[in-house]
């Protein structure tokens, strides 16, 4: 899919890892592709990087991304 979709190799690769840590099936690699997920991710601006220490921006980054993916206590 990647190979067929995609031309740059930073691309194929961004695509790959997120797939890999979101556990996308097929379609939704291909609906991502589609939709430019890659062209979207880190949008939205923020000043975590900063305000907050190392760890706890990446954290912060990490929980505005998915809010209901956040660490469990």
């Amino acid at each position: 899919m990647l190979l067929d979709k995609l031309d740059e190799p930073d691309a194929m690769d961004w695509y790959a890892r997120a797939a890999v840590a979101g556990g996308w099936s097929r379609n939704v690699l291909l609906n991502q592709i589609r939709g430019r997920a890659r062209d979207r991710s880190g949008a939205a601006p923020s000043n975590f990087e900063l305000t907050l220490p190392g760890e706890d921006s990446e954290l912060a980054v990490q929980i505005a991304k998915d809010p209901g993916g956040g660490p469990t206590a």
